[in-house]
C-alpha cells in the first residue's frame, strides 16, 4: 500500500511541509488539501475526500482558526493516524479529547541543536535569569500575500505575537518548567494595520529560573531570536537565527556554532521524522502538552496585572 502523507493547507508553512515530506523516503506521495488551483502536488478539495485517500500521516498547516474543525473531523473519522498540527493548537480554548490517534503540535524549535544543547547543559544547574527576545517586522514575513490579509493580522483568526511567536513560550516551559507570571504588557504599539497585538512582554519566574523575561514583537526591522541565561557559574548568550552560542566564564569565552543553512527547515524535517519513525519522542510536543501551552497562551491574552 502506498504511503501517502497529507498536508492540509498550502500557505507559506504548508508549502514548506509539503516540500520536506516529498523529500523523505518514508513517504511515497504527498497530497495537499487546498482551494488553490495550480500546485505541484496531487490535490483534494474537501475534508470528506480524506476518507478514500486514507493517508498514514497528516499535517494540519491551515490558518489557526481552522485547526479545531479539521482535527475534530480527523479524530471522528480515523484511528491510529499520526497527525502533526502546526502551532498553536487552536486560536482559543476548545473541549476536544484525542483518544483514537496520535497528535503532536508543531513546536519544532525543540529540535534546534542550540536549544537541545542548552537544555542538556542546564540539567543540573540552577539558573538566576533567563531572557528571551524574538521579533521581526510582520510585513517582511510572507512574500505571497500582503501582511494585512494574513491570519497573523487578525485577532479573530488567532493572530498576534503571543500565538504566532509561541515557540519561545514553549521552549522556555520545555527547558525551565512552567512559567509563573509576575506581570505582562500585551498591546498593539505600532502603526501596522492589524487587529492583533504586535508587542508582548512578560516578567515571571519558573521552577528552574528565579527570573524569566520574554519579549515578542512584530516590529523589529531586523530578524532577531535571542536567548540570554545567567547562572552563578557562567552565562549563555544564544543567537537562534544564526545558531551561535557564547558560553562565558570568568576568564574564558567558548563559542559554539551549528550549521545554520536552512536551519528552520532542518528542524521541521527532524520533527516529521521523529513522528513517522517514533524516534526522539522526548523532543516532541504531544497533544496534552500542546493543550497546556494553549491554556497558558489564553491566560496570557486575558491576564490582568495586579495594582
Amino acid at each position: 500500500m502506498s504511503k501517502i502523507a497529507l498536508v492540509i493547507g498550502y500557505g507559506s508553512i504548508g508549502k514548506k511541509h509539503a516540500k520536506i515530506l516529498k523529500s523523505l523516503r518514508e513517504v511515497d506521495e504527498v497530497v495537499v488539501l487546498t482551494s488553490q488551483q495550480k500546485i505541484p502536488f496531487r490535490k483534494i478539495n474537501r475534508l470528506n475526500e480524506i476518507k478514500r485517500l486514507n493517508p498514514f500521516y497528516i499535517t494540519i498547516a491551515s490558518p489557526t482558526n481552522k485547526h479545531y474543525e479539521q482535527l475534530k473531523f480527523l479524530e471522528k473519522n480515523f484511528s491510529k493516524k499520526k497527525i502533526l498540527v502546526e502551532k498553536p493548537l487552536f486560536e482559543k480554548m476548545y473541549n476536544l479529547k484525542i483518544k483514537k490517534n496520535k497528535v503532536y503540535i508543531g513546536y519544532n524549535l525543540r529540535f534546534n541543536p542550540l536549544i537541545i544543547f542548552i537544555k542538556k547543559i542546564l540539567k543540573k544547574i540552577n539558573v538566576v535569569f533567563v531572557g528571551v527576545y524574538c521579533g521581526y517586522h510582520l510585513p517582511y514575513w510572507r512574500k505571497n500575500i500582503p501582511y494585512t490579509k494574513s491570519y497573523s493580522a487578525s485577532k479573530i483568526k488567532g493572530g498576534g505575537v503571543i500565538s504566532d511567536l509561541s515557540h519561545e513560550i514553549d521552549y522556555i516551559n520545555f527547558i525551565f518548567g512552567k512559567i509563573k507570571i509576575i506581570n505582562i504588557i500585551n498591546k498593539k504599539i505600532s502603526n501596522l494595520k492589524i487587529s492583533s497585538e504586535d508587542f508582548f512582554f512578560l516578567n515571571g519566574t519558573s521552577k528552574k529560573s528565579k527570573i524569566v523575561q520574554i519579549s515578542l514583537n512584530y516590529i523589529s526591522k531586523k530578524k532577531v531570536r535571542d536567548i540570554k541565561i545567567e547562572t552563578n557559574k557562567f552565562g549563555l548568550y544564544g543567537d537562534i537565527v544564526n545558531n551561535k552560542l557564547e558560553i562565558v566564564y570568568k576568564n574564558k569565552i567558548e563559542v559554539k556554532k551549528w550549521k545554520n543553512d536552512k536551519n528552520f527547515l532542518d528542524t521541521l524535517k527532524k520533527q516529521h521524522l521523529a513522528i513517522i519513525k517514533n524516534k526522539n519522542k522526548e523532543l516532541l510536543c504531544n497533544f496534552d502538552e500542546g493543550f497546556k501551552t494553549l491554556k497558558f497562551l489564553n491566560k496570557l491574552k486575558h491576564f490582568k496585572n495586579q495594582n
